[in-house]
């Protein structure tokens, strides 16, 4: 089975190698930025990090959004070999989002009061945050359309100078006492460089042309996706938000790293789902199947995530003493629980991307039920830092479930056409 599923020659394994390394280099340094804030900010400063770094993951929802909708046109105009149409997206999709990041960043202005009286943080933390807006609107344009070209060297390249520029300056920030401001600054500062970066690799796509293109077609793919992106980053989102509101700012902190230490998971899988997602789009496009790539993502996300689960298992203390220290160990019981409901998320995303480029998007209103459900369990089941957990693996695994379902069958229909559906 295997012999049949890889071969020496795969694209798949080579890109899925390029990508993955760049982004254990990357995720190595976000890692270790984190745990520098672990471990110079203390417990309660760390679990107010931890909630507005929720809230970027939330922000970047919709700009995720961008990417992936950026990734599949831009796959699907490669497919067809319409490079004219790639300029006009990047060029026309860059002016429209910065326009629309305007809007979002007014809003933002007004809604930060409530939210700073909600989550017991100051306004000034939040206030730092709001430009962010802008910086992550770029980002995903420059980043979608490596993706869908299949230059992954590139967009690896992105990624760790990304993160290794907010690992050093954040360092130096907060060592010299802007402390939490100091992590925000350096999250802003380390954003600028790569688009800078990324707009003189892609200067050849984004040159000025008379050409258009029909953005009906694009907008009809944007909505699914924006509920899709947002559904799946609330999964492991809430309960940050929640744990902050009902619990002291000793506990958040013990669950911010504890949440932290399970999306090791996640981010070391997550260049699989960048692979995948343009390959099988292409393959979509040009009406030829594409459930082996699916396979094979779901296996290379498997080998990824099961040492990690075995280490959280077997040696918690072991964990949380190098990557947090001594502090941390009253989450030791618990760290295992954390890993698992990444990896069952981690495959809800593959599984959604898988659909998303196949043009089958029905299964997003099932992941906003359980949004709700997530909600209204903790908020019933809260007592303990534990029971939040069990309630995250609940939902994460019912997630999994009905997506596993859904795909089945879709791949007994034997999708090749091009038309959305069920």
């Amino acid at each position: 089975m295997f012999k049949k599923l890889f071969n020496k020659k795969d694209s798949l394994i080579r890109d899925n190698l390029i990508l993955v390394t760049a982004s254990m280099f990357g995720n190595a340094a976000a890692f270790f930025f984190h745990l520098f804030m672990i471990r110079f900010l203390g417990s309660a400063d760390y679990g107010t990090l931890g909630v507005l770094f929720s809230i970027i993951y939330i922000i970047s929802a919709p700009m995720l959004v961008i990417q992936t909708i950026i990734t599949k046109f831009t796959s699907q105009y490669k497919a067809k070999n319409q490079l004219d149409k790639i300029n006009v997206l990047l060029r026309r999709s860059s002016f429209k989002f910065i326009k629309y990041s305007s809007i979002f960043f007014i809003i933002s202005l007004i809604i930060i009061p409530l939210l700073s009286n909600f989550l017991h943080i100051p306004k000034t933390n939040l206030f730092l945050l709001a430009p962010i807006i802008y910086m992550a609107t770029l980002t995903p344009i420059f980043r979608g359309a490596f993706q869908g070209l299949q230059k992954f060297k590139l967009l690896g390249y992105n990624v760790i100078i990304e993160a290794f520029l907010k690992l050093i300056i954040g360092a130096i920030l907060v060592y010299i006492g802007f402390a939490i401001n100091g992590a925000v600054l350096a999250i802003l500062i380390s954003s600028l460089v790569p688009i800078l970066i990324a707009y003189k690799q892609l200067k050849d796509y984004i040159k000025k042309t008379d050409k258009n293109i029909d953005v009906k077609e694009i907008y009809h793919n944007s909505y699914p996706i924006l509920i899709a992106l947002i559904t799946l980053t609330l999964f492991y989102t809430i309960d940050l938000f929640l744990v902050k509101h009902y619990f002291t700012p000793i506990e958040a902190g013990f669950y911010a790293t504890g949440s932290l230490l399970g999306k090791i998971v996640y981010f070391a899988s997550l260049a699989v789902m960048f692979v995948m997602f343009p390959k099988t789009t292409e393959l979509f496009t040009l009406k030829k199947s594409s459930t082996n790539i699916l396979i094979k993502s779901i296996i290379f996300i498997i080998i990824i995530s099961a040492p990690i689960l075995l280490l959280f298992f077997l040696f918690p203390e072991f964990v949380i003493l190098i990557l947090g220290g001594a502090e941390y160990l009253p989450i030791k019981n618990i760290l295992g629980l954390f890993g698992l409901a990444m990896t069952f998320i981690t495959l809800s995303w593959a599984l959604s991307f898988y659909n998303l480029s196949i043009n089958k998007y029905k299964f997003v209103y099932a992941l906003v039920i359980l949004n709700i459900l997530e909600i209204l369990a903790i908020i019933l089941y809260h007592s303990t830092l534990k029971e939040v957990v069990i309630v995250l693996n609940i939902i994460s695994l019912l997630a999994i479930l009905y997506l596993g379902g859904y795909t089945l069958k879709n791949i007994n229909g034997k999708i090749i056409n091009n038309n959305p559906s069920s």
